[in-house]
């Protein structure tokens, strides 16, 4: 690279850099004030026109500052990646490791969801396993008064739903457990599949049939992501969030997003986003695993301007965080 592309880079960077900071247009003056570059007022205000004149900024209005654009952002996130490695992961500003959560998967995927949006001041949609393909541990039938049952079923990962029942008259709640104990060790697909199959003889296992088929409805239903921190978005972002919301709860939105996704974190910055309705917002992709078996997805919807050498680390120590714990669960 030439050295006057170098300075003007260097320039580029610095109006990134201070933008994020402080949300306000940033002169050459400003340049000067908050970097060591022994430029001179002009130079520097020469590479500004240059820089936007090839997308990087622009001007807003007649002599004010220069705000930089998604092609800016971007550059400024590449130079960050470039920096890595001589970043630490305990130079986050917060302590992840000591705060990592340990319990049932749920409470864990909410805890990280709260942690990251709190962190980034963004949303943060963590897609949960699907119940489907997750085995079976064991299924408690308890009665509650004369009339209910609640029954719990504990899949693998922690995952687990109660559901309550009415008590179906004539039917043998210690029977009721012994049927469902034929599952335990397959997964929820595998379930279905079999009793679909199933011949029964006597009432009562037609009953307990009827009672299975309506349990694995219900463990299939219910909210498959996780979101907090809509709230970070309000102040800067409320004409915004009309559709963000539509989105978030529309079933599968975010495929497009994950099926550009392989490994590691990914960043779409404003126009960079596939889906339109993400263009005004920087979005952070990961997906997390069990091994090698592709889990979920952590996303993270956020200000374009945003520090990116901080929160792009911090989404990523997440996500592989999650994927050990997960991994290491699933052999115990």
């Amino acid at each position: 690279m030439k050295r006057n592309e170098q300075r003007m880079y260097k320039v580029l960077f610095s109006i990134v850099r201070e933008y994020i900071r402080t949300k306000r247009p940033v002169s050459s003056k400003r340049v000067l004030e908050v970097t060591d570059l022994s430029w001179s007022g002009a130079t520097v205000r020469n590479d500004m026109r240059k820089l936007e004149e090839l997308g990087y900024i622009y001007q807003p209005h007649t002599s004010a500052g220069r705000i930089p654009t998604d092609k800016g952002l971007r550059f400024y996130l590449d130079e960050m990646m470039k920096m890595r490695k001589e970043w630490k992961e305990e130079d986050l500003g917060i302590e992840v490791s000591q705060r990592f959560p340990v319990g049932d998967l749920e409470t864990i995927l909410d805890a990280l969801a709260r942690i990251l949006s709190r962190v980034s001041k963004g949303l943060v949609v963590i897609t949960k396993p699907s119940l489907e393909n997750l085995r079976l541990l064991k299924i408690y039938v308890t009665p509650v008064g004369e009339d209910h049952v609640v029954i719990s079923a504990i899949t693998e990962l922690g995952l687990s739903k109660v559901v309550p029942v009415s008590r179906v008259k004539g039917m043998n709640m210690e029977a009721l457990e012994r049927f469902f104990s034929l599952f335990t060790g397959l997964s929820i697909k595998e379930i279905i599949n079999r009793i679909s199959s199933f011949e029964v003889d006597s009432d009562e296992g037609r009953m307990a049939l009827d009672l299975a088929k309506g349990i694995l409805r219900f463990l299939m239903s219910g909210e498959s992501v996780i979101y907090r921190g809509i709230y970070y978005l309000l102040e800067e972002q409320g004409q915004n969030l009309r559709a963000l919301m539509r989105l978030v709860e529309t079933p599968r939105a975010f495929d497009e997003l994950f099926s550009r996704v392989e490994k590691g974190v990914k960043v779409f910055i404003g126009s960079e986003n596939p889906i339109p309705e993400l263009k005004a917002f920087a979005t952070f992709v990961s997906p997390y695993f069990r091994g090698d078996d592709l889990i979920g997805y952590i996303t993270l919807i956020s200000n374009k301007y945003i520090p990116y050498e901080e929160v792009f680390p911090l989404v990523e120590f997440i996500s592989n965080r999650l994927t050990e714990y997960l991994t290491v669960t699933a052999r115990r």
